[in-house]
């Protein structure tokens, strides 16, 4: 639990020292999310309403959590990216969760942790990780509705992990897009395009292009 408080008047200062002392008591104003006296972390970031309500909702969830009914809307109310840890409930799982849990404090306010339970959330987790039959797996999330599968031969470790977020977060590593396979031939004038080349042939393609969508 997490609780947002206001000192204010002339003995804040000396108010704000009683639950954090010197030399670390911060100057005012200051926003600070208490877990408990001795828990505390103080905002360093811009006074701006929408980042300051997104590092709020951030510090009111565990490092790595569960998701449920109820906390979902405060994980896709946050400015930053979600890592989501599709889990069956097998041992295989479990043992995926211990791997990776302590990289979620090494990334809190860039990346929030959270498991999910394939069997309770079946359909958010199909639309979030097309075609994946295989678990536990890895998906990550962003702001901007982008999301990126870990490959299915990569093994769920801390390492992989790490390197995974890093790339991801850098912007290395390419969105995850539902796609037909790319044509192994298509030397014809009129080009086929599938989501995985849409980029390649339409956004970066270096002259106009016409488009015709079809659907079966």
């Amino acid at each position: 639990m997490i609780s947002f408080g206001q000192i204010i008047g002339d003995g804040a200062s000396a108010a704000l020292a009683a639950f954090i002392p010197a030399p670390a008591t911060p100057s005012l104003p200051a926003y600070i999310a208490f877990r408990s006296v001795a828990d505390h972390t103080v905002y360093d970031g811009p006074w701006e309403a929408r980042k300051m309500h997104s590092w709020a909702a951030v510090e009111s969830l565990p490092p790595m959590g569960d998701i449920t009914d109820e906390n979902a809307g405060v994980y896709l109310r946050t400015d930053v990216p979600v890592l989501w840890l599709a889990m069956d409930g097998s041992a295989e799982a479990a043992a995926a969760r211990r791997e990776i849990a302590p990289l979620a404090a090494v990334y809190r306010h860039k990346l929030s942790f959270v498991a999910i339970d394939t069997n309770t959330y079946h359909g958010p987790v199909e639309h979030m990780m097309p075609g994946v039959t295989i678990f536990p797996a890895v998906v990550i999330t962003t702001p901007q509705v982008h999301r990126y599968v870990l490959p299915a031969n990569k093994e769920i470790t801390a390492a992989n992990v790490r390197a995974f977020v890093d790339g991801v977060l850098s912007g290395t590593i390419e969105p995850t897009l539902r796609s037909q396979p790319k044509p192994a031939r298509d030397d014809a004038p009129v080009k086929t395009i599938v989501g995985s080349t849409w980029k390649e042939m339409v956004i970066d393609y270096n002259d106009d292009v016409v488009v015709l969508f079809t659907a079966d």
